[in-house]
């Protein structure tokens, strides 16, 4: 008789099996339709759209052929110049880039979105920027996709141990996200300090506090792709505090909801924790059960780091049945999966940072080029100052010397004046005495001229009398005498 939880583990099988063939089902289908609509394209804004959406559906386990169409989208986002379209496809590129371990190439990508999405002029020849913002003008979609590449960018710090650019990129998404109140760039910002208080800085209080804010965001936001994800580390906080019964629950649904979303890489992680956690509770069947979907899942989608866990995994598992000789393959298949990637990490990550220590150098020597500059500057200054004082000071000695001569002039002038004005006063005075003297002969002139005329109109009478009386006329003689008299 087969025992009840062998049973029950048998319909799980074959409910997940049927689950996982029904994704791949839709993957196909949704891909087959994605490829239609590149074909059928009739003009470039539909096929740039279209090999943007066919990018997102490849990020979700073939990440080289996600690069390869939004690095379609961005030569048809330069020729169409469409800005918000090009840093859009920047962002993706960068994030494509830090998930293949190319760090070089992903801080590149980041660095040109950022020169563009923080460029206001950005926002002209937008197009359909609903696609791809969340927004409702050019200037909220520019600055969302600003918030997205601080979000995505955190990725690559994080990669890169850089926590503190990390988590402060992640302040600036969320700050971004609440100015615009972009749902979904607010989501993404909460989820992942969540995540990165959980898994880099061991604070699970302060992580299950932005976790909640995001799950409780989710509830009413139409931005639902990372909810998985967000479930699935809801449950890892809970495994910290190992209160497994919870954990379990919250990996259950989020199974249930990367499986709707297609989210692999979150479907490969919840499996695996779900696995762990039988582990701990000694429940072998069912933890060999769910890390062998990780195993299965992980190997189709090309999942190494979770293909690498599942081996690992699975030989903890054999090792608790005391299997040591079926262990050791896959511990075997694990570290040399781990070494590989390690060894690649470790070879992206020093060209990583030669190109950040190159970034530093020339920062270095563009400071150090300002500083001479200002130096250049400032002798330059100095002797333009030195030169303006000097021909100042010349303008000033020439300036005084002509005042000088000026007033000199001036002063010969005013003398003269003076001497003028006291000619004319001189010779008013002169003219005066002139006409004084003139009245005084004048009136001293009249009495002569009477007595004058006088003497004469007498000597005429006495004339007349003397003649009267020669001729005996007594009388009119007396007469005579008598005007003579009077006058």
């Amino acid at each position: 008789m087969i025992k009840p939880i062998v049973l029950f583990l048998i319909l799980i099988h074959c409910e997940l099996m049927a689950i996982g063939q029904e994704i791949l089902y839709n993957n196909q289908s949704e891909l087959q339709v994605l490829h239609k609509k590149i074909a059928l394209a009739s003009n470039d804004t539909a096929l740039m759209n279209s090999y943007r959406q066919l990018g997102f559906f490849y990020q979700n386990g073939n990440s080289d052929s996600s690069l390869y169409h939004h690095q379609r989208q961005l030569i048809l986002a330069k020729k169409l110049k469409m800005k918000l379209w090009e840093a859009d496809a920047y962002q993706q590129i960068g994030y494509v880039q830090t998930t293949l371990v190319n760090f070089s190439e992903a801080f590149a990508a980041f660095s040109e979105g950022f020169r563009i999405a923080e460029d206001e002029n950005s926002e002209k020849n937008s197009w359909s920027i609903s696609r791809f913002s969340f927004s409702k003008n050019p200037t909220e979609a520019r600055l969302s996709i600003v918030g997205m590449l601080y979000h995505d960018i955190s990725r690559l710090y994080k990669a890169t141990r850089n926590y503190e650019k990390a988590k402060e990129s992640l302040f600036s998404a969320l700050a971004i996200g609440e100015a615009i109140k972009n749902e979904k760039v607010i989501i993404l910002a909460n989820q992942n300090l969540g995540v990165f208080y959980l898994e880099n800085q061991n604070q699970p209080d302060s992580a299950y506090n932005y976790l909640n804010n995001a799950l409780f965001l989710y509830k009413t936001s139409t931005y639902q792709q990372q909810l998985g994800f967000l479930l699935q580390n809801i449950g890892a906080y809970y495994d910290t505090k190992e209160n497994y019964e919870s954990a379990a629950t919250y990996y259950k649904k989020a199974i249930q909801v990367n499986i709707i979303n297609s989210q692999l890489e979150s479907l490969c992680k919840s499996y695996l924790n779900l696995g762990k956690i039988f582990i701990t509770k000694n429940e072998i069947d069912s933890s060999l059960y769910f890390t062998k979907k990780a195993f299965q899942l992980a190997k189709e989608a090309h999942l190494y780091v979770r293909l690498a866990s599942a081996n690992s995994q699975i030989a903890c598992i054999n090792l608790k049945q005391n299997n040591a000789a079926k262990a050791v393959p896959y511990l075997k298949t694990s570290k040399s999966i781990t070494d590989s990637l390690n060894n690649a990490y470790i070879d992206k990550l020093i060209q990583y940072q030669n190109i950040i220590l190159n970034e530093q150098l020339l920062l270095k020597e563009n400071e150090k080029q300002i500083i001479e500059d200002k130096n250049k500057l400032r002798t330059y200054s100095f002797l333009a100052g030195t030169v303006i004082f000097v021909a100042i000071g010349l303008l000033m000695y020439r300036n005084n010397n002509q005042k000088a001569k000026a007033n000199k002039t001036l002063e010969k002038a005013l003398h003269d004046l003076k001497a003028t004005q006291s000619q004319l006063i001189q010779s008013e005075k002169m003219a005066s005495l002139g006409e004084l003297t003139a009245g005084i002969a004048h009136e001293i002139q009249n009495p002569l001229n009477f007595v004058n005329n006088f003497s004469e109109v007498s000597n005429e009478l006495i004339d007349e009398m003397n003649g009267e009386l020669e001729k005996g006329d007594v009388n009119e003689a007396k007469a005579i005498a008598k005007d003579v008299k009077e006058n």
